[in-house]
């Protein structure tokens, strides 16, 4: 089994809404607690995946350094989970190793879904803090 396989497996035994998918076995598009995410992985790399919150957040009134720094420090608190500023918007990864993707590593993705979730609300209360100030 390939980790594509494994996470579809894992969002379709969680009734995870899938969105979109590849017909190449690369990526699947799913929507969850009303986030859309990106399964993304490399048949070149067959244990390695990347789950991705795209454009989470713009910061048009934010300076850019401000925001720059606070993506730093909250990827380097997060560790596996990194910020990334493109085009004025913010998007989270979490990347990660699976050497047996058929195992059960339902626990992987659980931790994936909560902590990009947890440091998307980071993030939301971040940009509100800037806003209000």
């Amino acid at each position: 089994m390939t980790l594509y396989q494994s996470f579809r497996k894992y969002i379709k035994k969680r009734n995870i809404q899938e969105v979109d998918g590849s017909t190449d076995g690369t990526s699947v598009f799913i929507r969850y607690n009303e986030l859309f995410y990106a399964f993304l992985y490399d048949t070149d790399d067959p244990y390695y995946f990347r789950l991705v919150l795209p454009r989470i957040a713009d910061y048009n009134e934010i300076q850019e350094a401000d925001i720059n720094k606070f993506a730093l420090e909250k990827s380097g608190e997060y560790k596996i989970c990194k910020l990334v500023v493109i085009d004025n918007n913010i998007w989270a990864s979490f990347e990660q190793i699976i050497l047996n993707p058929d195992a059960e590593n339902d626990y992987i993705y659980d931790a994936a879904l909560r902590i990009l979730s947890s440091i998307q609300r980071t993030l939301r209360d971040y940009i509100n803090s800037k806003h209000t100030t």
